[in-house]
């Protein structure tokens, strides 16, 4: 089976399509909380987590090293769901983290904005019909809107609108939620969106980058977290060749080699480093 990496617009219909498919198909459907959950098992603070889910960093918590530390141990939480495949990932910058993926599908589920608007309210009226205030649910979705582009600018540097991010833009304006579920669940079941080992690979690759960097973000002169990183960017760039390394995985010959130099500043008389550092080159 596959990976769907599902991005939505609020008030779209995102989060039940994609539940709909994990039902039709026997995936597991993790959405933002339970990544949020998975990350907390690194050691990273509620406070801090709960922060950054609310609004884009400030100018000076971008160079906060906990605020790096955060951001890097989602990723790396997102990383740890995919590799178990058969999954639903709700959020979470999956459409960029996943790119190059040949088993992940990456969704964007949209609508127009008025129409989501008129959903969101029905969504938020109470129990005995009570309404809520029309100008206050239009602030919501609008400030919702954009605080996700800004925080994809930031973090990835890519417009979250951006087509080529997704493989599939789902418009519930005419098509229904089982509609969205049902055109997913087909393409899933296509044979080129197999799982295959080369793909997991690819998964795998990155799920073990991430994790060297949230070691470093931890503990920055870690010299066998830094070593075990130049190893990888090396590997990556060896097998993959450079332009395909720096734009699937983020890898480069040059950031390989600056990791091991770091590791040899930290413990020179490292033997075991000098001889991983050889094994990579």
């Amino acid at each position: 089976m596959s990976i769907v990496a599902l991005s939505h617009e609020i008030g779209s219909g995102g989060p039940e399509i994609g539940q709909k498919v994990a039902e039709r198909l026997g995936l597991h459907y993790v959405d933002q909380e339970i990544i949020s959950e998975a990350a907390l098992r690194y050691g990273l603070l509620e406070e801090k987590l709960s922060s950054l889910d609310e609004s884009r960093p400030s100018l000076l918590e971008r160079f906060d090293a906990e605020t790096r530390r955060c951001i890097t141990v989602l990723q790396t939480a997102l990383y740890d769901f995919a590799e178990q495949d058969r999954v639903v990932l709700q959020g979470r910058a999956g459409q960029w983290l996943l790119r190059g993926i040949p088993h992940a599908l990456r969704v964007r589920v949209i609508a127009p904005f008025d129409l989501r608007v008129k959903r969101l309210a029905k969504q938020l009226s109470g129990p005995m019909g009570e309404t809520t205030n029309p100008r206050a649910v239009h602030d919501m979705a609008r400030r919702d809107d954009v605080e996700k582009l800004k925080r994809m600018r930031y973090l990835y540097e890519v417009d979250l609108r951006d087509p080529a991010l997704y493989d599939l833009v789902i418009n519930t304006e005419k098509m229904s939620l089982d509609g969205g579920a049902e055109l997913i669940a087909r393409a899933l079941e296509r044979p080129d969106m197999a799982t295959t080992p080369a793909g997991q690979q690819l998964v795998a690759d990155r799920a073990l980058a991430s994790r060297v960097q949230v070691a470093l973000a931890t503990n920055p002169d870690n010299g066998f977290a830094l070593a075990a990183l130049g190893g990888w960017n090396i590997e990556i760039v060896r097998s993959s060749g450079d332009r395909l390394a720096r734009w699937v995985f983020g890898a480069s010959t040059k950031d390989g080699l600056r990791a091991f130099h770091r590791a040899f500043q930290l413990t020179p008389a490292n033997v075991a480093l000098r001889y991983q550092y050889a094994l990579a080159l």
